[in-house]
């Protein structure tokens, strides 16, 4: 990774769940030197309940269960610090290319962005470039 920041191991046990199903979605978060697991979606929470757990002022990555693909979404809102920002984009590549079974890459910095109907015609309605 990038700036020493690496994922814990429980990052990596997580994301083998994720791919088992045994949650809906993960959200991780950058903490000092290493990425971490910030929340788990249990199995019947839906992608509504995932938007709405997403920080206003802060970044989170997460992986999405969504219609048989998994999602790698980059959530960085406007309102989070400048610094977060920086480190963000600067694990984001690194982080993401360990994680096998990516479908598709979603950047968002608004809830507008991410809204279900929108990720349904990208990810189901073709015309979106996979990562």
């Amino acid at each position: 990774m990038s700036d020493g920041v690496i994922p814990t191991e429980e990052v990596n046990r997580s994301i083998q769940e994720l791919q088992s199903k045994i949650h809906s979605y993960i959200t991780f978060d950058v903490v000092s030197d290493a990425i971490v697991v910030d929340k788990r979606g249990k199995p019947n929470e839906t992608f509504t309940d995932f938007i709405s757990i997403l920080p206003p002022d802060d970044t989170r990555f997460a992986l999405v269960t969504f219609y048989d693909n998994l999602l790698f979404i980059a959530w960085a809102p406007d309102a989070a610090r400048v610094r977060r920002k920086m480190i963000f984009a600067s694990t984001k590549s690194s982080f993401k290319k360990g994680i096998v079974g990516i479908s598709y890459e979603i950047g968002a910095t608004d809830h507008t962005e991410i809204d279900e109907q929108i990720i349904i015609e990208r990810v189901l309605g073709g015309g979106y470039i996979k990562p």
